[in-house]
């Protein structure tokens, strides 16, 4: 890929940059992609999982704590979100017979989580790195 393309995509992001769901920030690799971001200001990251964790993670890699630059939400610990997008669920799928347990039970899925913070959001991209362990 020439290297001024990218520098031109930077350029774009960095004009409109969006919001991005980063649900795997149990992954040292996503945790990297999101400093890189921020170091860049190319979007506005949004980290699921719990502050405390997600700050010894970021000082454990020498990558900056300071979680003031991201969005953090804490799948575990925001029961009144959880109850919002389990909620919101539910009234996408009840008229395929999904029942408000089902919901429930797939609110506790990372991956299901991070899509409904993006359907309750419109501006929010939800990015799933997949890669072959």
């Amino acid at each position: 890929m020439p290297q001024n393309f990218l520098a031109l995509v930077k350029e774009k992001a960095r004009e409109h940059p969006a919001r991005i769901v980063f649900p795997e920030t149990f992954d040292e690799r996503t945790l990297r992609a999101v400093a890189g971001i921020i170091e860049e200001k190319t979007a506005h990251p949004v980290l699921i999982g719990n502050p405390q964790e997600l700050a010894e993670s970021f000082k454990k890699m020498g990558l900056a704590a300071d979680l003031s630059a991201y969005t953090v939400i804490d799948m575990k610990g925001d029961q009144e979100g959880k109850t919002r997008y389990t909620d919101a669920l539910f009234e996408l799928r009840k008229n395929k017979g999904m029942t408000k347990e089902q919901a429930q039970k797939l609110m506790d899925d990372l991956n299901y989580f991070g899509v409904m913070v993006v359907q309750m959001g419109a501006e929010w991209r939800l990015w799933r790195l997949y890669w072959s362990k």
